[in-house]
């Protein structure tokens, strides 16, 4: 496992493990964590990979440069694309906030030849579909933070929602209040409405996620808008964390990327 420069504005960073497998020419798997998070969440499952893989530091995040707090939403659309870039063909595997900058670069013509498959982890809607955790950042700790574009750290109480049932993963880190601020202005106003990914997709849900419950529906409506594979694992919001969503990972998700279903 080493750090990866990519060629970026920001300096990013990813984790990978392309000095340790053979060299292939299947398209990369490259994960792109969700908010307050960074590429460590992704280390076990690189680690366990056999195919290349790249764990990326969106800007501010981790090893990555950039201020935190002049990172946008769209400035890490501009990452994920700046490392696909870099990369050449991918499957892409997006975690909540993630899994919406996944939608929004799966939609764009210049990147849909580079993206071969979709995978969409316990995902933020795009516009058109509520965020059932939105009413949770109506408070002033968080309110403040996206008016004043200040990064901040998510307080216990929200911390317990998106760890539970369990507490495996690597720390919470620092988020932008600014990208986040628009994540929820723009499901309201439109601002993030996508289109039908063209890519085979799958979208994965948690079914003790406490974020994005299931009673909610809210994956189940990304995966009817985008024509694709809906699945549940017995998770909570952190599926790629838990064992059972690394054993799911392993068992289902790898081999549905290189095979043929759709």
């Amino acid at each position: 496992m080493k750090t990866k420069e990519i060629p970026s504005e920001c300096e990013l960073t990813a984790l990978t493990n392309e000095d340790d497998v053979s060299p292939s020419n299947l398209p990369a798997f490259l994960f792109i964590h969700g908010m307050c998070g960074t590429a460590e969440q992704f280390e076990n499952l690189v680690g366990a990979m056999k195919h290349r893989a790249y764990a990326l530091n969106l800007r501010g995040h981790g090893t990555s440069g950039g201020e935190l707090r002049k990172a946008s939403f769209l400035g890490f659309c501009d990452d994920v694309r700046d490392t696909i870039l870099a990369l050449g063909p991918v499957y892409l595997i997006a975690h909540s906030m993630g899994g919406l900058i996944a939608q929004v670069i799966a939609q764009e013509t210049a990147m849909r030849p580079f993206v071969r498959k979709v995978v969409l982890l316990a995902s933020t809607p795009p516009a058109g579909i509520k965020i059932p955790f939105r009413s949770g950042f109506l408070k002033p700790r968080y309110l403040w933070a996206m008016v004043f574009s200040k990064p901040f750290e998510l307080h216990p109480k929200e911390k317990t929602l998106f760890r539970h049932p369990n507490d495996f993963y690597p720390p919470f880190g620092r988020e932008s209040g600014k990208a986040v601020g628009e994540i929820l202005l723009g499901n309201l106003v439109g601002a993030w409405r996508v289109i039908r990914t063209s890519m085979p997709t799958l979208v994965v849900a948690g079914t003790e996620d406490e974020v994005f419950p299931l009673s909610s529906g809210t994956q189940k409506e990304i995966a009817k808008f985008h024509g694709a594979l809906y699945r549940e694992v017995p998770t909570g919001h952190m599926i790629h964390c838990e064992p059972k969503g690394e054993k799911f990972f392993i068992e289902e998700i790898i081999p549905w990327c290189l095979g043929n279903r759709e």
